[in-house]
């Protein structure tokens, strides 16, 4: 179960992904960080700093390593 808010961040998250394909479907999603460090704040210019990256791994909708 997700609020508002939440959905709109995993809304941004995806907006900002790269998809893999193996095959048909897609085997990976991520989030490239482009030479900085999510985990300092290096998606906020994406509108993603750390606390919501947080929300969204406390959700499951992301792995906690968030430089993987």
């Amino acid at each position: 179960n997700l609020n508002q808010a939440t959905a709109k961040l995993f809304e941004i998250l995806c907006s900002i992904c790269v998809y893999f394909l193996g095959g048909e479907s897609i085997t990976d999603a991520i989030v490239p960080s482009l030479g900085t460090n999510a985990g300092t704040n290096g998606l906020i210019n994406y509108v993603l700093d750390f606390n919501m990256l947080n929300i969204l791994n406390e959700h499951g909708l992301i792995i906690s390593d968030y430089n993987s």
